[in-house]
C-alpha cells in the first residue's frame, strides 16, 4: 500500500464554527513585538496542509487572459479545499510551491504573464474589497483574498510574484524582479506576511531575494513565519526563524524534489522540526505533514501516486525550548581495526558523494570515518538477514543547484543492490535495537531521522525512537524496525559557500 498515514483526522465533520477575527500585525527582521502574550494565545488549535496534485495546462499560453484561465483551475480546488478544512474547524491552511502556477513554466517571458504585484503586508490590503484589485492584473490576489475571508482562517499561498527594479545595480535586463513567493492571508482576506524565496533550487527564470527576509505574522495561536523549499537547509531564514526570532510555527510550502536515501520530503521535516524545536506545516505535492519537535504529529506520502490529500490535525504551543548546544559525543574509534577498509565511495547526487562500509553479521558495532568526522552504528538483526546494509559517511562541501553546503551525514540505511546509494523500493530486514552515534561533529545543527518500510511503503515512526546529543539516535526497546535509513545529519553553515557569495551567513557561536 503507498499511502501513509499517522493520526489522520481528515474525517469530514459539520461543526458549528466559533471563530474571531482579530487585527493581526507583521513583523520583519526589524519587526514589532506581538501584540499577544502567552495566556491570551490559544493552547491549541487546528491546522491543514494540502498534498496537492496540481493541474498543468497543456495547452499553449500566450496571454495573461489563458495563464489566469490556467491558474483558476488550482485556485477553484483551492476554494473546495478551503471550504472542506473550514467544515472541520481549521485556523490556518496551507498549499504548496507551484500548486497555483504549475510546473511547466519554461521561460521568463511566459512566467510574467503568471505574476502579479504584490503589496507590502504593511499597507494592510485586502484584495477582495480594495478597487485596485479589481482588473486582471491582480486577479489571483483577489480570488485567494476571498477564499480567506470567506472561509475565515489564515491562507498559506505560493505564487508568482513581481516588483520593478529600474535604479538597481544587478536589476535584471527586463527591468524586473520575478519572485518565488509566499503570500499569508487573513481571515479578513488581508495581505499580512510576503515572502520572496531566498534559495532557488532549480526554480527557472525565479530572481532569488536581494537579501535573506524573515516574514512574521502574528496569529491568535502565536507568531507564525514562513519560508520556501531549499531555504529549510539553510540558517537565513530558517533556523533564525527558531534561533534569533523564537518562532516556533512555520508554514512551508515546497515541491520536494526526493533525493535517496536520506533526502526524502518526510524524513528531512520531521527532522527539520525536530532541530529548530517547531511546529512545522508542510505543503508539497507527494509528502505532506504535520511535524513538531517530537518529529511527527501527521503526515500523507505517496511520492508515486497522483491525487491529492487534505491533513487536518490540532497542534499545541511549545514551551520550555531546550537551547541548542554544540555535540561533543567524540569517541575512541582506536579499538576498530576496519575503520578505513572495506568501504566504497556512492555518488548520492551529483556533487557530493558517501563513503560505506557494509554489516556483515547480524549484530555488534561498525565505523566509518571521512576526516575527523566518524560515525558508529551498535545493531542487532532479527530473523533472516539477506539484504545488503551499510554504514555511510560524509563530511565535506555538498554541492546542490550552485550552492556547497558544509555538511556532515552519518547514515545506517539499506543498500538496493550491492552497492549503496541508489533508490530502495523495499525493505523486509527487521532491526531489534540500532544505536547511531557520530564523533567529530562541527556544529550545534543536527538533523536526526530514521525511515521504515512496510512493503513499498515509507513510514516515519517517532514513536519508535528517541535522540539526544549525549547518546545519539537509538530505538526503543521492543521496537521492531523494518529499516529503510537512519541518518544524523550536521550543518556547519560557517562554512558555506553560497550561490554568488551573495549571502553571508553568521559564523558559529562558540
Amino acid at each position: 500500500m503507498a499511502t501513509s498515514y499517522r493520526n489522520n483526522t481528515s474525517c469530514t465533520i459539520r461543526l458549528a464554527l466559533l471563530f474571531f477575527s482579530s487585527i493581526l500585525f507583521i513583523s520583519f527582521i526589524n519587526g514589532d513585538d506581538s501584540r499577544n502574550t502567552d495566556d491570551q494565545l490559544l493552547p491549541s488549535y487546528k491546522v491543514g496542509v494540502l498534498d496537492y496534485n496540481v493541474i498543468v495546462p497543456y495547452e499553449v499560453i500566450d496571454t495573461r487572459k489563458k495563464a489566469l484561465e490556467a491558474m483558476q483551475k488550482n485556485i477553484h480546488v483551492y476554494n473546495q479545499t478551503a471550504i472542506e478544512a473550514k467544515l472541520q474547524g481549521v485556523k490556518l491552511l496551507v498549499f504548496p510551491e507551484y500548486g497555483i502556477l504549475g510546473l511547466g513554466v519554461f521561460s521568463r517571458k511566459l512566467l510574467k504573464l503568471f505574476a502579479e504585484t504584490i503589496p507590502d503586508s504593511k499597507s494592510q490590503k485586502i484584495p477582495c474589497e480594495d478597487a485596485e484589485f479589481k482588473d486582471e492584473s491582480t486577479e489571483v490576489q483577489r480570488l485567494l483574498s476571498c477564499i480567506a475571508k470567506e472561509n475565515e482562517m489564515f491562507l498559506v499561498v505560493n505564487m508568482a510574484g513581481r516588483e520593478p527594479c529600474n535604479n538597481q545595480s544587478e536589476c535584471p535586463p527586463d527591468n524586473e524582479y520575478l519572485h518565488n513567493t509566499n503570500v499569508i492571508f487573513s481571515p479578513k482576506g488581508q495581505v499580512v506576511a510576503r515572502y520572496y524565496k531566498t534559495h532557488l533550487f532549480n526554480d527557472g527564470y525565479f530572481d532569488a531575494a536581494k537579501s535573506p527576509e524573515a516574514a512574521i505574522f502574528d496569529t491568535p495561536f502565536g507568531k507564525f513565519a514562513t519560508f520556501i523549499s531549499f531555504d529549510v537547509f539553510f540558517k537565513r531564514p530558517a533556523i533564525e526563524l527558531a534561533d534569533k526570532y523564537q518562532i516556533r510555527n512555520i508554514a512551508f510550502s515546497t515541491g520536494w524534489y526526493e533525493m535517496t536515501p536520506i533526502f526524502r520530503s518526510i524524513q528531512v521535516h520531521s527532522a527539520f522540526a525536530r532541530e529548530a524545536q517547531v511546529n512545522f506545516l508542510v505543503s508539497n505535492m507527494g509528502g505532506s505533514g504535520i511535524y513538531t519537535p517530537n518529529g511527527t504529529k501527521t503526515y500523507y506520502y505517496r511520492p508515486h501516486t497522483t491525487g491529492s490529500n487534505l491533513t487536518v490535525s490540532d497542534i499545541y504551543q511549545i514551551k520550555n525550548v531546550k537551547p541548542n548546544s554544540k555535540i561533543e559525543t567524540d569517541f575512541n574509534i582506536s579499538n576498530d581495526n576496519n575503520t578505513k577498509h572495506d568501504t566504497e565511495l556512492k555518488q548520492i547526487y551529483p556533487g557530493f558523494e558517501l563513503k560505506f562500509k557494509h554489516l556483515k553479521t547480524k549484530s555488534g558495532s561498525v565505523t566509518v570515518c571521512e576526516k575527523s568526522f566518524c560515525c558508529r552504528a551498535y545493531y542487532a538483526i532479527e530473523g533472516s538477514f539477506e539484504e545488503t546494509y551499510a554504514l555511510g559517511v560524509f563530511n565535506d562541501l555538498m554541492e546542490i543547484a550552485g550552492n556547497k553546503m558544509y555538511t556532515q551525514i552519518c547514515t545506517l540505511s539499506k543498500c538496493q543492490d550491492s552497492r549503496c546509494g541508489s533508490w530502495i523500493a523495499n525493505a523486509k530486514t527487521v532491526f531489534s535495537n540500532i544505536t547511531l552515534q557520530a564523533g567529530g561533529v562541527l556544529s550545534k545543527y543536527m538533523y536526526p531521522s530514521l525511515l521504515t518500510m512496510d512493503g513499498d511503503s515509507y513510514e516515519l515512526v517517532p514513536n519508535d525512537w528517541t535522540y539526544s546529543d549525549e547518546q545519539g539516535l537509538q530505538s526503543l526497546a521492543g521496537k521492531k524496525i523494518t529499516l529503510h535509513s537512519a541518518t544524523l545529519m550536521s550543518r556547519d553553515f560557517s562554512k558555506d559557500i553560497l550561490v554568488g557569495g551573495k549571502w553571508i551567513e553568521e559564523k558559529e557561536e562558540e
